[in-house]
């Protein structure tokens, strides 16, 4: 399964609100649990980002290192 950074922010935001007791919930406003869903939605968008980079650095270096066959001519 597949997800996106907003709906992986979305469910962080949602479990961060399930674990508050609920005067402190409702002491937290829409917008600053909009704002957390931002904030986290970057984190994960930068690691993705960082990972991707990893992922095709090393895919440069397997390249890099395999021989090429010879041609049958």
């Amino acid at each position: 399964m597949t997800s996106t950074p907003r709906e992986l922010a979305d469910r962080v935001v949602a479990a961060f609100q399930e674990n508050l007791h609920p005067e402190t919930r409702d002491k937290i406003t829409p917008s600053e649990y909009h704002t957390l869903g931002l904030i986290v939605r970057e984190a994960i968008s930068d690691n993705t980002t960082i990972v991707l980079e990893q992922f095709e650095e090393t895919v440069k270096l397997i390249r890099s290192g395999m021989e090429k066959p010879p041609l049958d001519l």
